[in-house]
């Protein structure tokens, strides 16, 4: 038997994901097409607010339900099983963690903890909410074990494009904007396991990358990009895009490491 076979679907499809990304790992500044440290608007790493780690309850609560996250039970002759749904007109997302952060409209429900996002843009700031829910176990309801709440710093504005900021509990950089489809950032080595670069997908009305703390001694890139509104008419209509680049790095003029982050427009 292959060592592929002995390996249980998972671990396989977590093996395979690895190798493939394992190569682009020496070139993943390059491929990022990142600012150098200098560029963009610079905020020292202390400046940016700190999400409080969780602090998730065991047993479930009274009332049941997440705030943000619509239900739907499928029934078929095969099998029973949970569709849900964000309510993204709200600023709520699903984050997904297994491969890399991947921020969804909508999942299946799984016996793992999920995360619920939510970003909020009003009078000139932004609040960030992440809530953190298991579904029962009879797949009835989605219960909350925790919810945190911070205020935002705004990283940089520009091209019509607003750039968000905090920390993680773990010391990580966490970048969003709204308008976000896609985006790319480095995967630290763990475990044994090599770095790469990891491409973090949304459907949401938002999106987000991270920038690894640990790295931010050799510069770890992120980048985020999306489309701006819709440009003229007819055959002169254009829908120019937007590219988010980001950058935490330690250089050895600065006491703490610095973010450093930009917006581009791109026709």
């Amino acid at each position: 038997m292959s060592a592929a076979a002995a390996l249980p679907p998972r671990a396989t499809a977590r093996s395979r994901a690895l190798r493939r990304l394992a190569p682009l790992a020496a070139a993943a500044t390059t491929l990022l097409g990142a600012a150098p440290a200098n560029a963009g608007d610079r905020s020292p790493l202390s400046a940016l607010p700190t999400l409080p780690a969780p602090r998730d309850r065991a047993d479930p609560p009274k009332d049941r339900g997440v705030p943000g996250l619509v239900v739907k039970e499928h029934t078929s002759a095969a099998r029973r099983y949970l569709e849900l749904k964000a309510i993204t007109s709200q600023g709520y997302c699903l984050a997904e963690h297994e491969y890399g952060l991947s921020l969804q409209s909508s999942t299946t429900a799984t016996d793992r903890p999920g995360e619920v996002w939510r970003l909020v843009e009003k009078d000139g700031g932004a609040t960030f909410e992440r809530t953190r829910y298991v579904v029962a176990d009879d797949l009835g309801s989605t219960w909350v074990k925790s919810r945190s709440t911070i205020a935002l710093r705004e990283v940089t504005k520009a091209n019509g494009v607003t750039v968000w900021g905090y920390r993680d509990a773990n010391g990580d950089v966490v970048l969003l904007a709204r308008g976000v489809r896609s985006g790319r950032e480095i995967r630290p080595p763990k475990d044994g396991e090599p770095a790469g670069v990891a491409f973090v997908p949304s459907d949401c009305a938002f999106g987000a990358a991270r920038l690894s703390v640990g790295a931010a001694k050799s510069g770890v890139p992120a980048q985020l990009q999306g489309a701006l509104p819709p440009e003229g008419e007819g055959k002169a209509r254009i829908v120019p895009r937007f590219v988010v680049d980001g950058t935490l790095a330690k250089v050895t003029r600065d006491p703490e490491p610095v973010l450093s982050v930009r917006v581009r427009r791109i026709e």
